[in-house]
């Protein structure tokens, strides 16, 4: 259903509830200014119980849904302290990310994880019913909610190959502001049967690369690793993107999860070998 379809007259709130109830799965979008969007009296909409947005994630909270955070275009996740007391249990919810750099490769990773198979990913833009699964799109900002049918936009064109040379070892010294020090990280990158894959370290420790797009003399690939924080195991997940020019490499790294908050950290790496 969509806002459009609530009859005049009819109890906003009550079919909000029921819309929910009838979902299988909460998908909460999260942007850069979800946390600080005001009303027009200058109150932060997210402190307003009236709020229907507010009101309509509280209340998939309390009714036990699958909620899944969708962080846009590297968004971090909002702190508890952040958080009316309704909406404090999102901060457990495993999260996805959705960005425009990486739109196909997102949108496929969250298709699948709510079970969907051979879905376009350019008709998550539109809607998202796949795999007999039906979710509620809430956003802050003129928030909607998508679960009718809809015809979808004309499927984008394959990007293009890429073009330069990425195989190799690669170091970059890179600054952990948390830590106050420089560690050089190194990258390698092989081609098996025309894909990338390879693996890049996160404090001198290799991590196997994820999810890698290439295209044109542009890369963008993801890392994983698990720690602890106190006595709580999270999991950090290292977003990278580097344009080659020759033997060098321009990168930027971005780290979501536990303290981490997205930062970008900007290096240069350099090819020192072919292998």
């Amino acid at each position: 259903m969509d806002i459009d379809d609530i009859p005049p007259g009819q109890d906003f709130t009550a079919a909000l509830r029921e819309n929910v109830k009838a979902a299988d799965v909460v998908l909460v979008l999260i942007g850069p200014k979800w946390l600080s969007t005001a009303s027009t009296d200058g109150r932060r909409r997210l402190d307003d119980e009236r709020d229907f947005v507010r009101f309509e994630v509280a209340e998939a909270l309390r009714q036990g849904k699958r909620v899944i955070p969708i962080l846009v275009n590297d968004t971090p996740m909002p702190n508890a302290a952040d958080l009316p007391g309704d909406l404090q249990p999102l901060r457990v919810c495993q999260a996805l990310p959705l960005a425009d750099a990486r739109f196909n490769r997102d949108a496929t990773d969250l298709i699948q994880a709510l079970g969907g198979a051979g879905a376009r990913p350019a008709h998550l833009r539109r809607r998202i019913v796949t795999g007999g699964v039906v979710a509620i799109l809430a956003a802050i900002a003129g928030w909607q909610l998508v679960v009718r049918g809809s015809r979808a936009p004309p499927v984008p064109p394959a990007p293009p190959l890429a073009s330069a040379d990425f195989t190799g070892t690669w170091e970059g010294e890179v600054f952990y502001e948390w830590d106050r020090r420089k560690v050089t990280e190194r990258f390698r990158f092989s081609s098996i049967a025309g894909a990338l894959t390879g693996s890049a370290s996160f404090l001198g420790v290799p991590r196997g690369i994820l999810s890698v797009e290439a295209q044109g003399n542009s890369i963008a690939f993801e890392t994983r690793t698990r720690g602890s924080i106190g006595e709580k195991e999270v999991e950090f997940v290292h977003r990278y993107r580097g344009e080659v020019d020759g033997d060098r490499m321009r990168m930027v790294m971005q780290t979501v999860g536990g303290y981490e908050t997205g930062v970008p950290r900007e290096f240069v790496a350099r090819r020192i070998s072919r292998d």
